[in-house]
């Protein structure tokens, strides 16, 4: 009997999850359904509701509804994926292994990188930042957001690490030597662009860049950067990563354990 799951947001009409998760579940012979549901936050209690009685198997979670749903199970920390068993709703997240494992399929060792950059404060730039330094305690952290003077971002971080700056989200918070070097990894995860949000001139700060680039976005945003550090180390857009988070998350609905 077929499965039905789907990818509850706002604004999401351009992600590729539904191709991804069809693709992994042909790969892994699974019968299912994915779906795109974009809804304004009002409806988001009633769209859940109405997934259980439609008789869902599961669902993630995207923007911005990470941390709601969280709450809503009573969890701490925001989750992108839920599975429905009866009535009862359990959830997990599959960001930040899904970051990872995109980087072990590609023999990146984060061992030999100890200045981390992080571009955005958002919960996916948390628990990416979160994973890498619990597997490489050495990095130096500097987030790169527009709030910068945001009290919630300052703790946040903090609690990652004593080795964190809150920096604006400019030109001269990248005009650092450390960015040049070969032992620097930066982490796009910030939706900025695709709002219109100029990152031009900041990205001429990568010319010459020659450590690790990874943009957690998929869309067209990429090339901003991409123009820059073609000739760089090593440069990686988010669909490897949604790739792994949709195998994570069939694993986690199917039960399947890793290695599988």
């Amino acid at each position: 009997m077929k499965k039905k799951f789907g990818l509850v947001g706002y604004d999401i009409s351009y992600s590729k999850s539904v191709e991804v998760h069809l693709k992994i579940a042909k790969s892994f012979g699974r019968d299912l359904s994915y779906d795109l549901i974009s809804i304004p936050p009002n409806l988001l209690d009633q769209t859940i509701d109405k997934l259980i009685a439609d008789g869902f198997s599961g669902f993630n979670v995207t923007k911005p509804y990470k941390q709601r749903v969280a709450t809503k199970l009573g969890m701490s920390e925001p989750i992108n994926t839920v599975k429905i068993l009866g009535e009862n709703l359990v959830g997990t997240n599959t960001d930040a292994p899904g970051f990872l494992s995109s980087l072990r399929v590609n023999n990146i060792d984060v061992h030999q990188y100890d200045q981390l950059y992080v571009m955005g404060a958002g919960d996916s730039a948390y628990l990416v930042a979160q994973a890498l330094l619990k597997a490489n305690s050495k990095f130096r952290l500097k987030v790169l957001c527009r709030d910068y003077n945001s009290e919630v971002h300052v703790e946040q971080f903090s609690k990652l690490t004593s080795e964190v700056k809150i920096l604006p989200f400019t030109l001269e918070s990248f005009l650092d030597t450390d960015l040049l070097s070969s032992r620097t990894m930066v982490i796009q995860a910030t939706s900025a662009p695709h709002g219109g949000y100029s990152l031009g001139d900041l990205s001429e700060s990568f010319k010459g860049y020659q450590g690790l680039f990874y943009d957690l976005c998929y869309r067209p945003a990429s090339q901003i950067y991409y123009d820059h550090v073609n000739d760089s180390h090593l440069f990686f857009d988010g669909s490897l990563m949604l790739e792994e988070q949709a195998r994570l998350a069939q694993d986690f609905w199917f039960e399947s354990k890793e290695g599988e």
